[in-house]
């Protein structure tokens, strides 16, 4: 049996919350909203400039992620560097609403200072899929154990989430996949921005259609 410790205590495994990205198939993404890691939104969307149309998804940020739907639901997700994993939760706040982050750091008041959101923004690199419909997510994930350094616990290496619309768009909310990624934050990009050595070991564990 698996030794868990989580930094993110009231945050699940996307293997814990199949039912809850299950019920996203068939709803319709409202908005994508990045939480930043430094108050100047200038300097974030000063960045974005900066980036080629070809790199678009790496602009620096490490979450969290907030993924609000039409159905009124907003799934949130982090990185839980104890699991070495993607870790999710559903709110019941409005991620656009005016004192969202205070609010939300209210219930998540255990996150050390230097994991929390300072802003949050509705990144232009994600715009294209305002409006799609979610046709199925998948989970995927390295052996327990493949990656990190298990103190004490084990590392689960739930590292991605990805959602897939129609039209061929779909996208990875994850860490640790390589690339100009490191462990210690998460990101979301395309398949084609995982480096190839990232590919080995990983593999798909679960789907929802």
């Amino acid at each position: 049996m698996l030794k868990l410790r989580r930094q993110l205590i009231n945050y699940v495994l996307p293997s814990e919350a199949k039912d809850v990205l299950g019920n996203l198939v068939g709803d319709e993404i409202v908005n994508i909203m990045t939480g930043i890691l430094t108050p100047s939104v200038k300097d974030f969307r000063e960045k974005e400039t900066l980036i080629s149309e070809h790199d678009l998804f790496k602009v620096p940020h490490g979450g969290p992620f907030f993924l609000k739907m039409k159905s009124g639901r907003t799934l949130v997700f982090n990185y839980d560097s104890f699991l070495n994993s993607i870790v999710l939760r559903d709110i019941k706040l409005d991620c656009e609403g005016k004192h969202f982050l205070e609010n939300f750091y209210k219930q998540d008041s255990y996150v050390p200072d230097f994991l929390r959101a300072k802003s949050i923004v509705s990144s232009k690199e994600v715009e294209k899929y305002l409006g799609c419909i979610i046709e199925n997510i998948s989970i995927y994930k390295y052996p327990d154990n493949y990656k990190g350094k298990p103190i004490g616990h084990d590392n689960v290496n739930e590292v991605a989430v990805c959602v897939s619309c129609a039209d061929n768009k779909e996208f990875l909310v994850m860490s640790g996949l390589g690339g100009d990624y490191t462990t210690v934050a998460a990101a979301i990009i395309t398949w084609k921005d995982v480096a190839a050595e990232s590919l080995e070991g990983l593999e798909k564990v679960w789907i929802a259609r």
